[in-house]
């Protein structure tokens, strides 16, 4: 339930749709639902996984200089993480 008050005019309006057989409640249901749909994009369900991951790089584009280390090697990524942070945590000292 929803709670929402209402100026004067407003009052005056609401009223005279519900004298009218008009119900309130669904005006603002179908406005909610409106204004959604207008507002969030569409379902990810309906987005292919291209379009997502388009959206993600130019939300967070890489910049700088690439790792130099083979991806698809779970252990060579470790490596360089573990070897990031020490580096980090000896500048830091």
């Amino acid at each position: 339930m929803i709670n929402v008050r209402l100026d004067p005019d407003d009052k005056r309006r609401a009223e005279a749709l519900q004298k009218s057989g008009v119900t309130v409640s669904e005006i603002v249901r179908r406005a909610i639902r409106a204004e959604y749909e207008r507002r969030v994009p569409a379902s990810r369900k309906e987005r292919s996984m291209a379009d997502l991951v388009a959206e993600i790089h130019a939300r967070h584009p890489v910049t700088g200089r690439r790792p130099r280390v083979d991806l698809t090697d779970r252990h060579a990524v470790q490596r360089f993480i573990r070897a990031r942070i020490q580096k980090k945590l000896r500048k830091s000292r």
